[in-house]
């Protein structure tokens, strides 16, 4: 945390406060103070020390800060005195494990941290991607930069930004209010935030999967036929993509690996999907991933080939949103080849491929 960003030389402390407290508590307990700044204290779990610094505008305020000396906030009576910017600094630098973006609940310390990349905590239940750009607001977030939980009850997000400098900027809004709850602001990386991603759509994956598994089977139980013989009988299917009648072997547009019987073989759900054609042979998950940055797929999958010829990938995003700008990558370069990609999803938009 960045404790020297427009600090002036008016700091108050306050110390015995209930540990659930806000920024806005603070600012009507210290009804009539200009606050430029809140920063609070806390331990190695991310949990409040019952301490804050306030920064304010004049001398004035800390005086009438003073006054408000062992008065009541809740049930418990307020220690306020006065402090200064260096304190607050040295009390920060003392406690890194005690800021949550530094907690052992990082993946990342203070030197290695390399990826413009913050989970935040606490969002209230309603929370959407705009509200999470309007706390952050004057930050570059990337595009498509945010993904918000739905299977976390205290709320989790994280955000990509465009560079770090915008991500160790977010780090000092640890601790601001969103709504009437104060937001902690965690270090993270995109692998971190891509295994949130996948746990978090991974229920939602196996349902979609297996009712359309539940589908095709119907099918093929009333038909009294197979896959192979019979693909176009889920060109009606809702379910489906509508280029699901491809050139691919038994009209199936998902990896098949080396299983040469006459089911449908697919490694994937209908979902977001994207096929990329002409990726290097020496290229792994962590390169097909990198690939489109800062966007972060949920799941990538490699289609065994035959020997000789570049591998196949599949990957999946969690939105058609995020789907469809990836859709944007079309022909990019990955090293010395570029990449051809081909939307496999209902609906995809594929004017947004950019053509050569």
């Amino acid at each position: 945390m960045n404790g020297s960003c427009n600090v002036s030389n008016f700091v108050v402390r306050l110390r015995g406060l209930p540990w659930s407290t806000t920024q806005s508590e603070i600012l009507n307990f210290l009804q009539g103070c200009k606050s430029r700044r809140i920063q609070f204290i806390t331990n190695d779990q991310g949990r409040s020390t019952g301490e804050c610094f306030v920064v304010l505008e004049t001398k004035e305020d800390v005086d009438l800060a003073k006054s408000y000396d062992k008065n009541m906030l809740g049930t418990r009576y307020i220690e306020v005195f006065e402090s200064s910017p260096e304190a607050m600094s040295d009390m920060m630098k003392n406690s890194n494990g005690n800021d949550p973006s530094n907690s052992q609940n990082n993946s990342s310390n203070n030197d290695s941290w390399r990826e413009p990349v913050v989970r935040l905590r606490g969002l209230p239940y309603h929370s959407s991607k705009s509200d999470v750009m309007k706390f952050f607001n004057g930050l570059d977030i990337a595009q498509n930069g945010v993904h918000i939980s739905s299977s976390k009850p205290a709320g989790e997000a994280f955000v990509a930004f465009v560079n770090m400098d915008n991500a160790l900027r977010a780090l000092e809004f640890n601790r601001m209010n969103m709504g009437h709850r104060y937001i902690e602001v965690f270090k993270s990386t995109y692998a971190e935030a891509r295994t949130s991603i996948i746990n978090d759509t991974q229920l939602m994956v196996r349902q979609k999967a297996n009712a359309t598994l539940q589908q095709q089977e119907s099918c093929v139980n009333n038909n009294g036929s197979n896959y192979n013989n019979n693909t176009n009988q889920y060109s009606n299917d809702p379910s489906l993509p509508n280029n699901y009648n491809s050139d691919d072997k038994n009209g199936n547009n998902y990896p098949t690996g080396n299983n040469e019987s006459g089911s449908l073989k697919r490694s994937m759900p209908a979902s977001f999907t994207i096929k990329l054609r002409g990726v290097p042979f020496e290229a792994g998950q962590k390169e097909v991933n990198d690939f489109f940055n800062p966007l972060i797929p949920i799941r990538a999958e490699q289609e065994n080939t035959t020997r000789g010829r570049p591998p196949i990938w599949y990957v999946e995003f969690g939105s058609r949103e995020e789907a469809n700008e990836a859709m944007t990558f079309h022909k990019k370069y990955m090293g010395a080849r570029y990449i051809e990609l081909f939307p496999l999803y209902d609906g995809s938009d594929r004017s947004k491929m950019i053509r050569s």
